[in-house]
């Protein structure tokens, strides 16, 4: 058994490298490693079952793509509401705690205040068919379905995409891209995200969903519904790729020649 406590925050890279990679060979050991930690990333990296106390106290006890999240927003909802209490002269106590969560509604690794809420996704490929199955370097159509309890004039929708280990590969938003409005009326509806070229390596992949009332620029801090990393599709390739993504690049001499 192999007890980690917090080691990993001290050191310099190399050292930290190299414990990771020791981390590493134990698990694929078969090992039983104890992880000690408030890094999401590393946690969800090594761990498949998270156990999260809250001043002393089980708050959640699952899998680690559960849990982690469920973990995050917490944080973030509690950062905000320790920064206006600060305003006023007050504290966060245990109470405050509970208010959160039940206003989080976390249902493992979904949350939000569901004024805007995803009732589903789709991945099309080039000829228009549903798949979970992409080939890299080929255009894809993420189709978003929600539910809006109103209209909003500006919603921000984003995707996240993260390798099947945790690793976080990127984000598309219309708040970046083009186009930004995306105007959203009470009832059904549907947004689509297109991809010309999904430039990944092999191997398999979770998509999390997020939606936004509004742009919350810079903090982000009340989302409609989030999915995070709830839906895993692969990722085939006809040339090899090394690393996470393929980089469009050309050799040329100093001369100017090709």
């Amino acid at each position: 058994v192999l007890i980690v406590d917090e080691a990993l925050s001290v050191g310099d890279v190399y050292f930290q490298r190299k414990s990771l990679d020791r981390m590493d060979f134990f698990r694929r050991s078969g090992k039983t490693i104890l992880f000690v930690s408030h890094d999401p990333g590393l946690i969800q990296r090594f761990c498949d079952r998270v156990l999260w106390l809250e001043g002393g106290r089980v708050m959640m006890l699952g899998p680690a793509a559960e849990v982690t999240p469920a973990y995050q927003a917490f944080c973030i909802r509690l950062e905000d509401e320790r920064l206006r209490e600060s305003a006023r002269g007050g504290i966060i106590g245990t109470e405050e705690h509970d208010d959160i969560l039940r206003e989080l509604q976390l249902t493992g690794a979904r949350w939000g205040n569901r004024r805007i809420r995803f009732t589903g996704v789709e991945m099309i490929d080039p000829g228009g068919a549903a798949t979970w199955v992409l080939w890299s370097g080929r255009p894809v159509t993420i189709r978003l379905h929600f539910e809006s309890d109103d209209d909003y004039p500006a919603p921000i929708f984003a995707i996240d995409i993260h390798r099947h280990d945790g690793v976080y590969i990127g984000t598309v938003n219309n708040h970046d891209t083009s186009p930004a409005i995306l105007p959203v009326a009470r009832g059904a509806g549907m947004a689509d995200i297109y991809i010309p070229g999904l430039d990944l390596a092999y191997g398999a992949y979770y998509l999390t969903l997020k939606v936004y009332t509004a742009n919350g620029e810079p903090d982000w801090r009340d989302p409609a519904d989030v999915h995070y990393q709830i839906y895993q599709f692969d990722v085939l390739t006809e040339r090899p790729i090394h690393g996470i993504v393929r980089f469009e690049a050309e050799w040329r001499s100093p001369g100017g020649g090709r």
